[in-house]
């Protein structure tokens, strides 16, 4: 049985405003995990976890991401005890900055572990993530796709959604999981759509301070699926919350090829017997 049967990593372009575009997809036995962490201040000091990767797992890819609001330059974190090379903003959208660093060598070397995590002289610090991809012949077929950018939901004080797609999946059950940073609890009401569903109410800073990580059971589709952020609508009282959107990772079977012969042989002997 095959680890993995395709990957696509996806180069991004280094300003990509208001919106979230695929970087890495794969499609095998593979599976992947979203971590996240929150803060707030100048500076941070925090830990992500690795917990779901089976024993022997190889890492396809991984990434994490750091950001910050009204960035001066680059910025350069410390990840498990590695110094990363200085970087600009990858991502950018009005005063919204992200930042992406490839990290697989390092999540290869220890695996399911908690990564310590320290990025200095940052402006506004609301957490950070890790997004890893990895294979092992135990896993099911599946197909992951990780979605990435920087998207600023309503910094401009009114009503917002953003949006972004998945394309090539089979029919049916799923897993969709998101990071938004600077979301908090003083203004509820977000809703997370995936394909005209909601899926889940209230970004409320899930991880602490102002974060959240949702990792959400969905129905996939065949073909194209979308998942849609809305802001929390204002009121004169209550103003709209503001955070960044930054990280959507889809992930859902694949059907065996075995499992797709006996589908094929049964849709036959059914054209067979209309035939008849």
């Amino acid at each position: 049985m095959k680890a993995i049967t395709s990957v696509c990593a996806l180069a991004t372009a280094a300003a990509s405003f208001g919106t979230l575009t695929p970087s890495y997809i794969a499609t095998g036995n593979v599976a992947g995990e979203l971590a996240a962490a929150a803060n707030t201040g100048f500076q941070g000091n925090m830990t992500l976890t690795l917990s779901t990767m089976p024993i022997a797992a190889n890492i396809s890819q991984a990434y994490f991401y750091a950001s910050d609001w009204n960035s001066t330059g680059s910025i350069s974190p410390t990840f498990a005890g590695f110094n990363l090379t200085p970087s600009p903003a990858m991502f950018t959208d009005n005063n919204l900055s992200g930042y992406r660093w490839d990290v697989t060598s390092i999540v290869q070397l220890f695996g399911n572990a908690n990564y310590s995590v320290s990025i200095p002289n940052v402006q506004q610090l609301f957490g950070c993530a890790l997004a890893v991809v990895f294979t092992q012949p135990t896993l099911p077929q599946a197909r992951v796709q990780l979605n990435d950018g920087a998207h600023a939901l309503g910094d401009a004080g009114t009503f917002e959604t953003g949006s972004t797609s998945f394309q090539n999946f089979n029919a049916g059950s799923g897993t969709l999981s998101i990071y938004t940073q600077g979301d908090d609890a003083s203004a509820t009401g977000e809703t997370v759509d995936f394909n005209g569903n909601i899926v889940a109410t209230g970004l409320d800073a899930n991880l602490g301070a102002t974060a959240s990580l949702l990792n959400l059971n969905v129905n996939v589709l065949n073909g194209t699926n979308s998942v849609t952020i809305s802001t929390s609508v204002p009121t004169q009282v209550i103003p709209v919350d503001v955070f960044g959107w930054h990280l959507a990772m889809l992930q859902s079977p694949v059907p065996e090829p075995a499992s797709l012969t006996v589908l094929g042989l049964g849709g036959l002997a059914l054209i067979r017997r209309k035939a008849r």
